[in-house]
């Protein structure tokens, strides 16, 4: 029976197989890859199971690379959801940048779908590792692998990928991004898992006005205004100057003036 699927405005299907073909092209880039410490862990954990490895360096932390040899393969579902399986990703573990024992891994991890909080128009994938395979290949110490020390390297490896892979690979992964309609936002997304596709809805809103951003000035408006301005302050300037002269010439013709009168009356009213 077709399962039902929620009404949108645009309904986008999503192959697995082209999620598998972006798995191959980050796995062979090495985008998947991770180097780090295992948190919580150093080589006193190891003092009885591995000797080698606490002698080597006492209290060191333990750090761990994974290489994924092979990309993961990504299975969509209706009756099982969403995972994705990895095969023969090879595990190095390190004291002080010294080998101590290598590793071969396998699990499988369930895969959630969101809208991303972070990016328009992305489908945010998250993963949750379900089951995890150990082969230990070799150690410091060489001859047989007891079974305590399986269990100790199976712990480091399933804490490394809880609390340090796949919250790597959930940060660094972006998503997967459906297509945008110009004028229009995306909203009310809601995405259901079918057999070999994912099935995502959104509905559309109307996009806010688009604003002009100031446009900066180009070098030829700089100059251009500058010259104004220094234009500007050299009339302005000058016209201030001419005020000034005239002020003082208009004084001064006064002052003759007022003196020219004085010097006439005073000749007038002298007696003989």
């Amino acid at each position: 029976m077709t399962p039902a699927v929620p009404l949108h405005d645009v309904s986008i299907a999503i192959a697995d197989a082209s999620l598998n073909s972006a798995a191959k092209v980050l796995s062979v880039a090495g985008a998947l890859d991770y180097t780090g410490p295992i948190p919580f862990r150093n080589a006193s954990n190891l003092s009885t199971l591995l000797p080698c490895a606490f002698a080597h360096c006492p209290n060191c932390t333990l750090d761990a690379s994974i290489v994924f040899l092979g990309a993961p393969v990504i299975t969509f579902s209706h009756a099982t959801g969403a995972s994705a399986r990895v095969s023969n990703a090879l595990v190095s573990f390190t004291v002080n940048s010294t080998q101590i024992a290598t590793a071969n891994a396998n699990g499988s991890t369930v895969l959630n779908f969101s809208r991303s909080e972070d990016r328009q128009g992305y489908v945010k994938i998250t993963a949750t590792v379900v089951e995890l395979y150990i082969d230990i290949q070799s150690t410091c110490e060489g001859g047989t692998v007891s079974s305590a020390l399986k269990e100790e390297i199976n712990r480091l490896i399933d804490a490394l990928c809880t609390d340090q892979v796949i919250p790597f690979i959930n940060n660094n992964f972006p998503g997967i991004p459906i297509p945008t309609v110009a004028g229009f936002t995306l909203s009310n997304m809601t995405t259901v898992v079918m057999d070999q596709y994912l099935q995502v809805g959104v509905d559309l809103g109307a996009a806010p006005l688009w604003v002009a951003p100031d446009k900066a000035p180009t070098r030829r408006e700089t100059i251009r205004e500058s010259n104004r301005a220094t234009i500007g302050g050299n009339i302005r300037e000058s016209n201030r100057a001419t005020t000034r002269e005239n002020i003082r010439e208009n004084i001064r013709e006064s002052d003759r003036a007022t003196i020219g009168a004085t010097n006439r009356e005073t000749t007038t009213t002298t007696p003989s």
